[in-house]
């Protein structure tokens, strides 16, 4: 799993893909460079987005645009392809790509516009209505080219933001020139693919197309060339491949995706936590020494230490990780206040436990009252605020008096 909490809830271009739509669109985006044509799905590079350094691939623990990365997937600015056309991530001349912009005369191509375009709605359980999805290009606002055009094709609308190979030595978005493989991961199998469309096929090696679909079948389509600029849109039989799994885009060279469509019903994923509040002698909050203390009360003997323990768990059940979880306590003796459980970049994921030790008190410091711990976080993939409670008192047994 990636992770990209802060990075903001709307996906524009420069931002990276991996695993961010897999509930929204059902789908994981991964790419190899064409140095890993051959090797397995552990060689895919994931990028993360962490607080207040940015994007940093996992994997190499290198910057994600570090010369020896390269390979994720970017979202490109097809209205914006370089800083001539005022791409803000493009901090020289030179930096970004004419080519990849979207097919119109101000960007100098002179790409052909295969055009078969129309959409489709499909009605999900329940009437509910579901659109065919993962345009990427729906996923931002749609600014202007700011350079005047002769002429504005219907495609400007449509190719932004697109998919490419980040390349590996540059720090803006551009695509890698010696191509690599796009990878489509669906959560579950999909009904059937609409479209897929590129930009920018500009040499004779086209993308393959692998579809893997029906379980054990797959079947591969190559698609057509572009040049420069030049945007094409793949219509499929929707009746042809059922079942789809995968996808899987090998480009030889220069080139975008940028949009792909299929039937999927947005879905949200069941989030919890709990926390389970205990009390005993202050040196077992561990998963071995829990047992040996007590969830409702704890008598405590004369003349010893004790302290509160907080259990906090993700149910195995629950579907996603949670970030930015915090405990409080405001018990006036032992309680631990508020406390944050995970730092800036970490998570708690299903199945998870971590053990909280709270203040250490002598015999003499009780207070007869149960007093409850809140704990809360957010969910990963939805941003859904949980929570969970649990309650627990420390008394003095009669000879300590």
């Amino acid at each position: 799993m990636a992770r990209y909490y802060g990075q903001g809830s709307t996906l524009q271009g420069g931002d990276y893909l991996f695993d961010q739509l897999w509930w929204t669109h059902g789908v994981r985006v991964s790419a190899r460079i064409r140095e890993s044509y051959f090797n397995d799905d552990d060689d895919i590079y994931i990028p993360n987005y962490l607080r207040g350094v940015g994007w940093v691939d996992s994997k190499l623990s290198h910057k994600v645009n570090d010369y020896r990365t390269g390979g994720a997937v970017r979202l490109f600015d097809s209205a914006r392809p370089s800083k001539k056309y005022g791409q803000s991530l493009s901090t020289v001349d030179g930096d970004g790509d004419s080519d990849l912009g979207a097919p119109n005369d101000g960007c100098g191509g002179p790409g052909k516009n295969i055009r078969f375009f129309g959409l489709s709605c499909l009605l999900c359980p329940h009437g509910r209505l579901c659109v065919l999805i993962l345009h990427i290009h729906l996923l931002t606002h749609r600014p202007r080219l700011r350079r005047k055009t002769r002429e504005q094709l219907p495609e400007l609308q449509l190719a932004r933001p697109s998919s490419i190979i980040q390349d590996g030595d540059r720090s803006c978005p551009d695509d890698a020139f010696d191509g690599g493989i796009m990878t489509f991961d669906f959560r579950e199998p999909i009904e059937f693919i609409k479209t897929i469309s590129f930009l920018n096929i500009e040499r004779s090696d086209t993308p393959d197309i692998t579809i893997f679909y029906e379980g054990t079948k797959t079947t591969v389509i190559d698609a057509p060339f572009t040049d420069k600029n030049g945007f094409v849109s793949i219509p499929f039989k929707t009746s042809l491949y059922k079942l789809v799994s995968r996808i899987e885009v090998k480009i030889f060279n220069s080139g975008v995706v940028t949009s792909l469509e299929y039937p999927y019903c947005a879905k949200t994923p069941t989030t919890a936590i709990s926390v389970k509040k205990y009390a005993g002698p202050s040196n077992l909050c561990s998963q071995s020494g829990i047992p040996s203390m007590q969830d409702v009360f704890y008598d405590i003997p004369k003349n010893t230490q004790w302290a509160y323990c907080y259990q906090i768990s993700i149910p195995s059940n629950s579907e996603e990780c949670l970030y930015d979880i915090t405990l409080s306590d405001s018990a006036s003796v032992g309680g631990i206040g508020s406390f944050l459980v995970t730092k800036t970049s970490e998570m708690l994921c299903p199945g998870e436990v971590r053990y909280i030790a709270g203040l250490t008190r002598s015999s003499s410091q009780v207070t007869v009252e149960s007093t409850e711990a809140a704990v809360q976080g957010y969910g990963y993939y939805s941003g859904t605020l949980v929570s969970g409670r649990d309650s627990a008192m420390v008394r003095s047994r009669l000879n300590n008096k």
